[in-house]
């Protein structure tokens, strides 16, 4: 079964604006997904089978994917059976998109140098190639000391908060029995969360920051996840920053966040226990 030429892959879902490599490694360190996509298509002629570099980033609100969008290029569409938006992009244009954030992004560098002999290959070693990277596990190629210099990268961070983060404001009720630190509800402060199944990553972000890692599942363990469920593959985690860290996180990553404007907003407005 051979590849057979496909007229109009290498152009579709087009990419691309550029960006910054960091940013976009950042983002899918902490999240996506990069990987071959193999199909087999039934014609007259008989059975053809072909791969292709695919990237996909999936989140609940569509705004989000949308301004990722904007920026990279690639399309988006909503999940119907799930309610989520995807954004992914294929072919020649993943590729290109993935090309120069190598140096940024240990866990993919593999699958990344994939996609970069996938495209000089012929039709028969790509299939090889992508078969190969099926059974790919990109957390069992890293450790945490692989982002300790990457966590102080402001343009990385960025782009870690912008696809896993989370932020909000949290109410210490009891806070307001002390008069220094009483507001009109009791101590609110803003609270950043963010998920990932790359615990080496959320590690490192503790080490240099602070705060802590707690676990949400294991690996092998059975997961329900936008109204789906599977076993999964890595452990998952989410690192909560201090109310103190979101501030310096939100002056370091001001004015290079794209997809999480308003967190950040959020944070830098906020009253802390320093201004009660």
């Amino acid at each position: 079964m051979l590849e057979r030429d496909r007229p109009g892959l290498r152009e579709s879902h087009e990419l691309l604006q550029p960006c910054n490599p960091a940013w976009l490694a950042g983002i899918f360190e902490v999240g996506g997904a990069i990987y071959f996509e193999i199909r087999s298509t039934r014609k007259e002629s008989g059975v053809y089978t072909y791969s292709y570099p695919f990237l996909k980033l999936t989140d609940k609100d569509p705004n989000k994917m949308q301004r990722f969008q904007r920026i990279v290029g690639g399309r988006v569409n909503v999940n119907k059976r799930t309610g989520s938006s995807n954004w992914y992009i294929m072919g020649k244009s993943a590729v290109d998109l993935t090309t120069n954030m190598s140096s940024h992004a240990p866990s993919r560098r593999a699958i990344i140098e994939a996609f970069e002999n996938w495209e000089v290959a012929d039709k028969v070693e790509r299939i090889g190639i992508a078969q190969e990277m099926m059974t790919h596990n990109r957390i069992d190629i890293v450790e945490q000391g692989d982002y300790e210099d990457l966590v102080r990268d402001p343009d990385f961070l960025a782009g870690v908060i912008d696809s896993r983060g989370s932020i909000y404001m949290c109410e210490l009720v009891n806070a307001s029995k002390n008069p220094l630190r009483r507001g009109l509800y009791g101590w609110v402060f803003p609270k950043l969360n963010i998920h990932s199944t790359n615990i080496f990553l959320l590690e490192a972000l503790k080490n240099e920051y602070g705060g802590y890692v707690g676990v949400a599942y294991r690996r092998g363990e059975e997961v329900k996840k936008f109204n789906r469920e599977y076993v999964s593959e890595n452990t998952s985690a989410q690192w909560q920053a201090g109310h103190k860290t979101c501030k310096e996180l939100a002056q370091m990553v001001g004015g290079r966040v794209a997809l999480l404007l308003e967190g950040i907003q959020l944070i830098q407005t906020s009253s802390t226990t320093e201004n009660h």
